[in-house]
């Protein structure tokens, strides 16, 4: 497990080695730093057969971060992985509403689920 802080923005990165699932929690606004810190920490983690992202803690994300999160979906998806999102508040939904990019995510309300979906997927 990593943790990187920035501020007010916190990443918890973990590893499953047997599955090659990588979840990472994510705490804080997510804008200027924070996504610095994120893309840093997501550049390595792209191959991985599934990636999590809980959101749970994350009040509010620009719309830079939005660009971001469509990026990531891409190069995950690209890479043959799969990306998750957990507790997606709603005003991120409905600013992925707004925006035309809810239909590229795929989204859980726990993390036990995300992780269900990608165990099931990869039998």
């Amino acid at each position: 497990m990593t943790e990187t802080k920035t501020a007010t923005f916190t990443i918890e990165t973990v590893h499953d080695r047997r599955t090659g699932i990588v979840t990472m929690t994510l705490a804080g606004e997510l804008l200027g730093t924070a996504i610095d810190e994120l893309v840093h920490e997501t550049d390595a983690l792209v191959g991985a057969p599934g990636l999590i992202l809980d959101m749970t803690r994350v009040p509010y994300l620009s719309l830079a971060a939005m660009k971001f999160l469509m990026r990531l979906v891409r190069q995950v998806q690209g890479a043959g992985g799969d990306l998750k999102l957990v507790g997606v508040n709603p005003y991120t939904l409905n600013l992925m509403e707004l925006t035309g990019t809810l239909p590229l995510f795929n989204r859980h309300e726990t993390v036990a689920a995300a992780r269900a979906e990608l165990e099931a997927s990869a039998t």
